[in-house]
């Protein structure tokens, strides 16, 4: 139960507030990277407006309006968000949705080598489909490293698809210095969880 004051009461009922008010409760209670993959989405679906942010942030909990500063609008996915800021948090360098020639976009960009695709349930079988495959060739032969994670593995296992992140980056050759980020990254894991 929430009893906080709504920002926007007009049309709210017992059961039933604004989606700006429900997003507030949710940076105040959702573990961050929920926190952003609930805020990702509502601006990338245009069910709120950038300038909607002001609002929330004067009504959420001090020590969550950093959170704010971490959106990306265009995370097409819950699950792209929750990567991208895990990927974040480990220190790497991130972009999303970026480009790469014969494959399209991809979900997760991390230090400019590691393509990282989510893979919810919603619009994929238990299995890899031969598009996605056809892609992650494509993504190998262009020297960058595709893993591929589904709805369960982000959702229930962050922890195996951080150490599967830090792995390929610490694996990859052209990713420069990347046994010192990897060390980086394997020695803030333990914070990650904490809050």
């Amino acid at each position: 139960m929430h009893w906080a004051p709504l920002r926007e009461p007009d049309g709210a009922t017992n059961d039933r507030i604004s989606l700006v008010d429900a997003l507030i409760q949710a940076i105040g209670c959702l573990p961050p990277r929920a926190a952003i993959a609930a805020l990702d989405s509502a601006l990338h679906q245009r069910k709120i407006h950038p300038r909607d942010l002001g609002a929330i942030s004067v009504a959420v909990p001090q020590h969550r309006r950093w959170l704010l500063g971490r959106l990306d609008s265009s995370a097409e996915s819950g699950l792209e968000s929750i990567v991208r800021f895990l990927a974040q948090e480990l220190g790497f360098r991130v972009r999303t949705q970026v480009w790469i020639k014969g494959a399209g976009p991809v979900d997760v960009l991390i230090e400019d080598w590691i393509v990282v695709e989510t893979d919810g349930d919603e619009f994929h079988d238990a299995a890899t489909s031969p598009k996605d495959r056809r892609r992650d060739a494509v993504v190998a032969a262009s020297g960058r490293t595709p893993l591929r994670f589904r709805y369960a593995q982000v959702v229930f296992d962050e922890r195996a698809v951080a150490l599967a992140i830090v792995g390929a980056v610490r694996s990859h050759r052209n990713v420069r210095n990347s046994g010192s980020k990897a060390a980086r990254a394997l020695a803030r894991m333990p914070n990650l969880w904490s809050t």
